[in-house]
């Protein structure tokens, strides 16, 4: 029973080890892709700005 508890706890830590890097990285990812998309849109919204003052 206790070999079953020591597994489960070894199972745990080495998901917890693969995990954690990959929810960091799609974390980063994902604030590397608002930031983008946020630079994109003010981008754009000067180039409307340009045409109107035209």
């Amino acid at each position: 029973m206790i070999k079953l508890e020591k597994m489960v706890k070894k199972l745990v830590l080495i998901l917890a080890g693969v995990m954690l890097p990959t929810m960091i990285m799609t974390l980063l990812l994902g604030t590397l892709e608002v930031q983008f998309s946020m630079k994109e849109e003010i981008r754009e919204l000067k180039m409307e700005l340009k045409n109107i003052n035209k």
